[in-house]
């Protein structure tokens, strides 16, 4: 029985054997002119979101090298704060730019800038509670635009900085007030006399359990000011640096537990702001600060 199905034909284009300027020939040209003008079109693609990632990749690391930089700087700057603040407070002299600049950046990048103000917070009003008024200093750094005229200012008069908009816009600068360090060495100057109290105080308790009954004895000053009475401070009529007495000894105690920040030493008097005529008795320690600001305790004996 004879199939119906019909063999499929295969046709095979003798490209050797048709004319070069055959219409076939062209249309193969055009075909392989189409596929390599895709794959370089993918390749540009390609290759163009690649160097997008790269300079992406670059400026990312660029602006955390600028970042890192300006905290080293700012940080560098609270160190050296700290080192001469005394120095500068005292006198008011305000260092130039360049000066500042090779203590807080000696290795200069980026075209950092730096400024710092006048000395501001001085003088003291006299009602001023203690800490309040202190001298300080406001320090800043910023790095200045790549591509643009730096714009930014700095009044010295107030220690307001007022960035380039392109320096705003990239977080570049950085602000130190020490004000909040000169108040920290204030507290510091509270907290030496409260320790001083309660180790003059301790001194008084030890000698009352050395007899072991009630005692009306003023321990916080000698009953006889011509000699040394055991057990007792020697009289201090005046405001005297306590480290001129015997008492840091009869404490246990070096000088310097009795040092403010600033070198000076804790005041103390047992008859002036003081009681002994009658219990409780009590004494009066006081320090100052460089600016003329005074913070005193009354001591009082306690059992």
């Amino acid at each position: 029985m004879q199939s119906n199905k019909k063999s499929s034909a295969h046709f095979a284009i003798d490209w050797e054997g048709l004319p070069k300027d055959h219409p076939a020939h062209r249309q193969r040209g055009a075909a392989f002119l189409l596929v390599v003008t895709m794959l370089l079109g993918a390749m540009l693609v390609l290759a163009g979101s690649f160097r997008a990632r790269v300079v992406h990749q670059a400026q990312v690391t660029f602006e955390q090298d600028q970042r890192q930089y300006l905290d080293t700087v700012i940080k560098n700057s609270h160190n050296w704060y700290q080192r001469v603040a005394l120095s500068i407070e005292l006198t008011g002299d305000t260092p130039t730019e360049a000066d500042l600049l090779q203590q807080i950046a000696p290795e200069r990048k980026f075209g950092v800038r730096a400024a710092i103000s006048s000395r501001l917070g001085l003088p003291c009003s006299p009602t001023a509670s203690f800490g309040s008024c202190v001298p300080y200093r406001v320090i800043a750094v910023w790095l200045p635009p790549i591509s643009s005229a730096d714009t930014t200012t700095f009044n010295q008069a107030n220690g307001t900085l007022t960035p380039d908009p392109a320096v705003a816009a990239a977080g570049t600068t950085r602000i130190f007030d020490t004000k909040l360090y000169q108040q920290g060495l204030m507290v510091q100057i509270s907290e030496l006399l409260k320790t001083t109290a309660f180790r003059l105080q301790n001194f008084a308790r030890a000698q009352q359990s050395v007899i072991g009954s009630p005692s009306f004895d003023n321990y916080f000053r000698s009953s006889d000011c011509g000699r040394a009475i055991s057990g007792h401070f020697p009289c201090v009529d005046t405001y005297q640096p306590i480290t001129s007495t015997t008492i840091p000894s009869m404490l246990g105690m070096p000088n310097s537990d009795f040092q403010t920040p600033w070198g000076d030493v804790v005041q103390i008097s047992n008859l002036l702001d003081s009681n002994n005529s009658s219990m409780p008795f009590s004494l009066s320690i006081k320090a100052s600060s460089p600016w003329g600001q005074t913070v005193s305790y009354q001591v009082q004996q306690t059992d």
